[in-house]
């Protein structure tokens, strides 16, 4: 009974060695706080049209790497109010790894919040801290020097979704480690019982 209960103790340290991967929830929320409008600027001309864009970032946590970590989902999302304007507007997000990733949605006439899935960014390489850029770009078709809407923008949120497994040995090779260390040690204890 004595021989199972260690044997027992020794199977759960060995597994406790080994450790399981966990499921991590990150977000960061920036608020982004720009207008673009006839009052406000923001834009250039270009002949008769307008173009204006609005870029910010968010950063990856310090324990995120990939392939090591699994992205389960991840997204950004931002308020954009009061969209007024004629042309392509569009809400992007993108990253510089290699290969280059781009996501981007067109923006409606209304105020919502646009969210943009961006899991496939992530299926390459990625150290920890690295940036996820996101922004607005705005293209008017107007005649004459003339600002056809107004846009605000809110907050704007990262998540990412991932589970954390950095590289551990695998369950099998651990346990039959831990096996032929007590296999070692009922050994060694019967070699020294027949000394005595």
């Amino acid at each position: 009974m004595k021989k199972f209960l260690v044997f027992l103790c020794a199977i759960a340290f060995v597994l406790g060695v080994v450790g399981s991967a966990n499921a991590v929830v990150y977000t960061e929320t920036v608020n982004v706080g720009a207008l673009y409008g006839a009052d406000a600027g923001g834009h250039i001309w270009q002949g008769d049209d307008a173009y204006a864009w609005y870029c910010w970032s968010f950063t990856t946590p310090s324990d995120f790497k990939v392939p090591f970590d699994v992205v389960n989902s991840s997204s950004v999302s931002v308020h954009v109010g009061w969209v007024d304007t004629v042309g392509n507007d569009y809400f992007f997000s993108y990253e510089l790894q290699t290969p280059y990733s781009f996501d981007y949605t067109g923006l409606d006439v209304n105020t919502d919040t646009y969210v943009l899935d961006i899991a496939d960014f992530f299926v390459t390489s990625w150290a920890s801290g690295e940036a996820v850029y996101c922004g607005l770009a705005i293209y008017e078709e107007l005649p004459g020097d003339t600002w056809g809407g107004d846009i605000i923008l809110g907050d704007s949120t990262f998540t990412l979704d991932y589970t954390n497994a950095e590289p551990v040995p695998e369950p099998a090779t651990m346990l039959l480690l831990g096996s032929g260390l007590i296999g070692l040690a009922g050994l060694g204890r019967k070699k020294f019982f027949k000394k005595s």
